[in-house]
């Protein structure tokens, strides 16, 4: 399986956050933390091992959560949608809809009082 990396969720991410200044704020802060936090050890977090990186990520995940959960989440998201992941999984590669999950029909009978209301808009023309 190819990595987040490799499907590009960083460039998922940044396409992402350029909708949003609350997110590019979030995220751009977060990132100087983990870069600050590095230089306690003298390097620039690109170069640290795995043990290293590991454990500013796990500081960042406790003292930063809100930036931590947003970019775990957006990963996901990139890696889920994207369709060489779907193909590999064995996902149906489309929208879940209209092909997607059968649904039981429900009782709707509750909702006739809401019906004889009759529309509660305005048409307008």
């Amino acid at each position: 399986m190819p990595s987040a990396a490799e499907i590009g969720a960083a460039e998922y991410i940044d396409s992402n956050i350029q909708t949003s200044a609350e997110s590019k704020k979030l995220v751009i802060q977060g990132l100087q933390s983990i870069e600050i936090k590095a230089t306690d050890t003298g390097k620039e977090f690109k170069d640290l091992d795995i043990d290293e990186r590991t454990n500013i990520l796990k500081y960042i995940e406790e003292t930063h959560p809100s930036f931590f959960n947003y970019v775990l989440k957006q990963t996901c998201n990139a890696y889920y949608t994207n369709s060489s992941i779907l193909n590999l999984i064995g996902a149906p590669n489309r929208p879940p809809q209209p092909a997607g999950f059968d649904l039981e029909k429900g009782d709707l009978s509750s909702l006739e009082a809401v019906r004889a209301r009759g529309p509660i808009w305005r048409d307008i023309k």
